[in-house]
């Protein structure tokens, strides 16, 4: 549009390619993930990745139930990824957002690690209370930044005022103190293409499973630890809320084992024939899900505690969706090891073949 003397007005935009994964439960997996599969150089990423997962408490005593190996420091261990860290008592206030905007400008996306959402006007704690949490930036026009962001429970793309994000970590730096962030770009020489063997290695590591200092349950052995928390919860009579994180990133999980396979199987005729068991996983990893949402519903009126039947429907019906949650849980377990040992199988087997095809032709 025309500006004041009969010029132009410049409008200044720059917004990197990111979309919304398949796995969204934790916020900085998910930013990371949504980078990854929108840079055709490391795409293959999400299949060589993705496999192997722990679950653990967190600072806060909650169940997190993750992806392993793909944090921002893997990847730049891995040589994929480059990353600079910023303290914001090292940048003066009123430059912040051409700060940020010059990061930007040389592709970096910024991991806002701490951020006060009571300035974030997509939070429940908006002008509410001082709330610590995260977010995630991928670009800019002139008024405001981009973010992926959770917002009414859905992780969204979505255009935030330049002067929220700045007084959030302004206001961070003065109620919690040490704020900082990260950038984070794709290296300018990364190339990964599929890794068959790797992959292998990873679903081996699984299969296996193993524990951390009595802490950290990895792989399959995550399924103890569920298994664990839903007994923990009926004994309880509901006392203890079930994570519905949790269960969503075990879905996560089996969806991108999915994603996986079907993709293989372009090439791999065999995983072709083994797609409908992987899609029944995931399937039944969205039945659990749902069915812990189900039961985290299931409040207990204060005026029920002088109707003994009515709290006893309330135990009994609560006691059935945990034991419909445990019986699904083993099935699925169950049902993936049978997929992943046959998913082994099929490409160890196109791997030889591919071995032999490559020596008979050394020897022509």
């Amino acid at each position: 549009p025309p500006a004041e003397g009969g010029g132009m007005e410049i409008f200044m935009e720059k917004i990197l390619p990111i979309s919304i994964p398949p796995a969204e439960t934790y916020q900085q997996t998910a930013f990371l993930m949504g980078i990854i599969q929108n840079n055709e150089n490391v795409q293959a990423l999400i299949y060589n990745s993705y496999i192997n997962v722990s679950i653990t408490k967190d600072e806060f005593w909650e169940w997190r139930f993750e992806f392993t190996n793909v944090a921002c420091e893997d990847f730049r261990k891995r040589g994929v990824g480059e990353m600079d860290l910023f303290y914001l008592n090292n940048i003066s206030k009123d430059k912040c957002v051409d700060f940020l905007k010059e990061r930007i400008d040389q592709n970096n996306f910024l991991l806002m690690f701490k951020i006060d959402e009571y300035e974030i006007s997509y939070s429940e704690h908006y002008h509410n209370k001082h709330f610590e949490h995260d977010t995630y930036i991928f670009g800019y026009n002139d008024k405001i930044f981009y973010v992926m962001a959770y917002t009414d429970g859905h992780l969204r793309l979505m255009g935030v005022k330049q002067e929220e994000i700045i007084e959030s970590l302004y206001n961070h730096q003065h109620y919690f103190g040490n704020t900082h962030f990260c950038s984070f770009r794709i290296h300018h020489c990364a190339r990964e293409v599929i890794q068959l063997d790797e992959i292998l290695s990873e679903i081996n590591e699984y299969l296996k499973g193993y524990v951390e200092g009595n802490e950290k349950f990895f792989g399959v052995k995550t399924y103890n630890v569920i298994q664990e928390v839903l007994s923990y919860t009926k004994e309880s009579n509901g006392g203890i809320e079930l994570s519905t994180k949790v269960f969503r990133s075990l879905w996560e999980h089996k969806k991108v084992m999915n994603i996986r396979n079907h993709y293989l199987g372009l090439k791999i005729e065999g995983l072709k024939q083994i797609n409908s068991e992987i899609d029944t996983v995931v399937k039944t990893g969205h039945m659990i899900f749902m069915l812990t949402i189900k039961d985290n519903l299931l409040e207990i009126p204060a005026s029920s505690m002088d109707t003994p039947s009515f709290l006893l429907k309330i135990v009994h019906l609560l006691y059935h969706i945990l034991d419909k949650i445990s019986k699904y849980l083993q099935e699925m377990k169950e049902a993936e090891k049978r997929y992943l040992l046959q998913f082994q199988r099929i490409v160890e087997v196109f791997l030889e073949d591919e071995r032999e095809s490559y020596r008979v032709e050394e020897k022509r």
